[in-house]
């Protein structure tokens, strides 16, 4: 749970300082003054209940499914400290107009494959599966990852203890669902060249008037996807981890389909598939 806690930064960097040392002893006052402590300030910003941010995180890491090899809680934080990582690096403040699209974006990194079944986006297609016939086959898995996640704290099934908006402005919870429904569909791979397209684009524009560079939400989107793809980039003992587990999921809906007579899916075949050339494929790709 701490990997998400970054959402509720610096109270959860303030909450675990003053409860115990590294000996389990309680200290009588934080080592850092709360008023220095960095961090994004989400909950005093926008007033967010502290228990019920709490509780909604919670809520999505208990819906990822652990039995998946790749799409799981850890994967799900991964890919939230992943974004707030490149925030930093790239001084993401720069680059947004509101704290608003900064809590957005990673939010959205939070809830990003919440109840992943571990199967693409073809497979559910391919298989005429109800999520594939509720969303009518367009970006199936982001259209639901982003509803289960809203409808905890909207709606008829809405759960008052997980309301991270109460005391949020509508037009802010407006903006911010949006904001999160444009960044989790931007994670499905079939938008990936148009993305890349779109950002070689904006950097181009930026690079000719440098002095107001702001790359706005479009980064924002743009950052999720990066952080979501982002495991070659890391440090090659955590990569291979990520690439086994990777590969594994893939193999295992190549042997459901093999058994359903469907079309076995790019990188999902056990025998043929090799795992060095999938990630230089991936790389490349």
């Amino acid at each position: 749970f701490v990997g998400w806690a970054i959402l509720c930064s610096p109270h959860a960097q303030y909450a675990m300082q003053t409860s115990l040392t590294a000996e389990g002893e309680q200290l009588s006052e934080p080592r850092i003054p709360f008023v220095i402590m960095e961090g994004y300030r989400f909950i005093d910003s926008f007033k967010i209940p502290q228990m019920a941010l709490c509780n909604f995180l919670r809520s999505i890491m208990g819906d990822y499914k652990n039995d998946n090899a790749y799409h799981n809680s850890t994967h799900g934080a991964d890919v939230l400290q992943s974004v707030n990582s490149i925030l930093i690096r790239m001084d993401g403040k720069q680059h947004s107009s509101a704290d608003l699209d900064l809590f957005s974006v990673l939010l959205a990194a939070a809830i990003h494959d919440v109840k992943h079944p571990g199967r693409t986006n073809n497979f559910l297609i391919n298989s005429k599966s109800d999520l594939s016939l509720l969303y009518n086959d367009k970006s199936v898995l982001e259209n639901m990852h982003v509803a289960s996640a809203f409808s905890r704290v909207m709606g008829r099934k809405k759960e008052k203890e997980l309301d991270i908006f109460k005391f949020m402005k509508p037009d802010r919870v407006k903006l911010c669902r949006e904001r999160c429904i444009d960044a989790v569909l931007h994670t499905d791979m079939s938008k990936h060249f148009t993305m890349v397209g779109q950002m070689k684009g904006l950097l181009m524009k930026n690079d000719k008037n440098p002095e107001k560079s702001v790359l706005g939400w479009e980064a924002m989107t743009y950052i999720l996807h990066l952080a979501d793809i982002s495991n070659q980039a890391k440090d090659i003992s955590i990569a291979e981890q990520w690439a086994d587990r990777c590969v594994e999921e893939f193999f295992s809906q190549g042997d459901e389909e093999k058994e359903l007579g469907l079309p076995v899916s790019p990188l999902c075949c056990r025998t043929e598939t090799d795992r060095a050339e999938s990630q230089v494929g991936f790389i490349k790709y």
